[in-house]
């Protein structure tokens, strides 16, 4: 058979700095590839990188931008105008105060139901008037979005780098921090205590109390890719996907089938999600036969080439390399 594909692997999940993906499958493909640079970034700056999308380094990342792409490619009300926009992601958190620290916990740690979001919006929308914005719920209820008139003068972090930690050293940085800070205390203040969060933790649930600003900014300009197709549940990688005009498909459930459905001669981009590398803890799901297929596709000649992107290294595997048999 003709060697077919070439496949970008990018482990989008923290945890892979360490290689923690430890399935025997990947182990094989990494220790007997080759080491091409090691990288620096986190998987994010990466996937803009192999989207060919450059960023502005005192700028924040246009993700807002990026995943209404996602949540609003449908509703035409607000997609008729939202490439020219700017946009600013509001996420609800969780923020739990000590004697010393302000810990966030984010959407990864509970979950919020339309109902709610509605009842939160009530709350905080009349807030957001005074000064002409308003948040808007994207198609995952854990995803607020707020449209904006010019980007903010800011640095912001992304929540999933915050989570569980102290907020004070990721606050935003920029002549317009204060602004948004304030904002974000006055929130607080409706929110604490409000009837859906004492619903909420008599249910056990954790309340949210907060949100978090987050990925200013609007969409950057199309460039061409080397992707001729996207396979992830990552809703960055799907967002960069349909604004670079290239089409998606969620993770399959039989990766198998989903080689021999390939055509000839395409360079797929598979972007494993937090999700995805969770589920591969475990024999009995999905993520733990990704490598196994591909590994059997580079052995049978279905795959051309596999590249495996860590957050600090890469490695391209050839079928010749699986022959390396004293790399361990």
């Amino acid at each position: 058979m003709n060697n077919i594909l070439k496949i970008t692997i990018l482990l989008s999940d923290r945890s892979t700095e360490k290689l923690s993906f430890d399935k025997p499958a990947f182990r094989k493909a990494f220790s007997r590839g080759s080491k091409i640079e090691k990288i620096t970034g986190a998987p994010i700056s990466q996937l803009f990188s192999l989207m060919n999308i450059n960023l502005e380094p005192h700028k924040d990342k246009p993700i807002a931008a990026v995943t209404a792409c996602v949540d609003f490619q449908k509703d035409r009300e607000v997609s008729t105008y939202f490439h020219e926009a700017f946009w600013i992601r509001a996420d609800p958190v969780f923020l739990h105060a000590d004697l010393t620290t302000l810990l966030l916990f984010d959407a990864q740690k509970f979950s919020i139901t339309k109902d709610e979001v509605a009842g939160y919006f009530s709350m905080i929308n009349p807030i957001l008037a005074e000064d002409g914005l308003c948040l808007i719920s994207g198609a995952e209820p854990s995803r607020w979005y707020i449209q904006l008139k010019e980007q903010p003068s800011m640095k912001t972090t992304i929540p999933g780098e915050v989570n569980g930690h102290d907020i004070r050293p990721f606050l935003p940085e920029g002549k317009d921090r204060a602004y948004w800070i304030r904002l974000a205390n006055e929130i607080q203040m409706v929110l604490h205590d409000c009837s859906i969060n004492q619903e909420r933790q008599k249910r056990g649930e954790i309340p949210i109390n907060s949100i978090w600003f987050w990925g200013a900014g609007k969409l950057p300009d199309q460039k061409s890719s080397k992707f001729d197709r996207v396979i992830s549940d990552d809703v960055n990688a799907q967002g960069l996907s349909i604004h670079s005009g290239i089409p998606y498909e969620n993770m399959p459930a039989d990766f198998d089938q989903f080689l021999n459905m390939q055509e000839k001669d395409q360079h797929s981009l598979i972007v494993l999600s937090q999700g995805d590398l969770a589920l591969s803890q475990t024999d009995d799901e999905k993520g733990g036969v990704i490598f196994d297929a591909l590994l059997s596709g580079l052995k049978k000649g279905r795959i051309k080439q596999l590249k495996i992107i860590t957050n600090d290294q890469h490695c391209l595997v050839k079928r010749s390399h699986l022959y390396r048999f004293w790399r361990k």
